[in-house]
């Protein structure tokens, strides 16, 4: 499965239920972009890890606020904990976008989940947990669109855009999506 998203992304995980078993993978890490501004509170409580329906959305109970910048660790799932602006830009419209290890978008991420199918199973729902920093649509008027596989995923798009997430922000959120996305491959 390939996402793209043109995010700062601070990490993925995908909850997957084959028939008769459950199980997580997590690309990526829960560090907070190093910072531990997590503390001993767990970011992904409050949303449902697993069993989605496609395109139903769910959100931690509660976002929190890490110091800026950040270095990204290079040992980290590639594409995670960077940041990202939309696509090349020029201008500089908060701290994020003018910060001199910024990648120009989109993100692609390539989640190989293959490992949550056994010999003879089938995947039965898939969800997609992503910790989203410093989206702010609704403040800055500049709008993100997310693809999965080369499509555009409606919802996740819709989603990204509500978030106002300046100071900045993360917030982790669930998302179902059909787990026919990559039936050729289970990738």
């Amino acid at each position: 499965m390939r996402i793209q998203l043109p995010v700062l992304l601070l990490s993925a995980a995908v909850f997957g239920t084959a028939t008769g078993q459950a199980s997580v993978l997590t690309f990526g890490d829960m560090d907070c972009l190093g910072q531990g501004c997590y503390g001993i509170s767990d970011p992904t409580a409050g949303a449902t890890l697993q069993g989605l329906a496609p395109n139903a959305i769910t959100l931690a109970s509660s976002s929190f606020g890490q110091a800026y910048p950040f270095t990204p660790d290079p040992g980290d799932f590639p594409g995670t904990d960077t940041i990202y602006v939309g696509s090349v830009q020029t201008g500089a419209h908060d701290g994020y976008s003018a910060a001199p290890g910024r990648v120009n978008g989109p993100q692609v991420l390539t989640l190989d989940y293959s490992s949550l199918i056994g010999t003879g199973q089938s995947l039965s729902t898939l969800t997609l947990g992503i910790a989203a920093d410093d989206f702010q649509f609704p403040a800055l008027g500049q709008p993100f669109t997310a693809m999965v596989n080369g499509s555009v995923n409606a919802a996740l798009t819709a989603q990204l855009n509500t978030f106002n997430l300046s100071g900045p922000q993360v917030q982790f959120f669930t998302i179902g999506l059909d787990p026919a996305v990559d039936s050729s491959s289970q990738s």
